[in-house]
């Protein structure tokens, strides 16, 4: 029985690389409901994905802090048109 389960974990579960793909694509869009469970299980047991997705996540909460402020972003020299850009799409999400 055990052995059954964990074969059709691993059947839904997408690789490191699949799952690092969904990681990046849900900070910019809803996944379909069989990508995101696959994730969540592949979440579930892979440490290292887990780690990149929380990276992920911080980086997305210090650019949408960064975005908000009046200051510039340190070393990023970027044009007003490019934060603009980087503004919309974070506000979109």
């Amino acid at each position: 029985m055990i052995a059954r389960l964990a074969k059709f974990v691993r059947r839904l579960s997408p690789t490191c690389r699949e799952a690092a793909r969904l990681i990046s694509d849900a900070a910019e869009r809803d996944l379909p409901r069989l990508d995101r469970i696959g994730l969540k299980l592949h979440l579930w047991i892979c440490r290292a994905c887990r780690s990149y997705r929380r990276s992920v996540e911080l980086l997305r909460r210090a650019l949408r802090a960064a975005a908000r402020s009046d200051a510039p972003i340190a070393g990023a020299g970027l044009p007003p048109e490019a934060k603009q850009r980087l503004l919309a799409k974070l506000q979109d999400n």
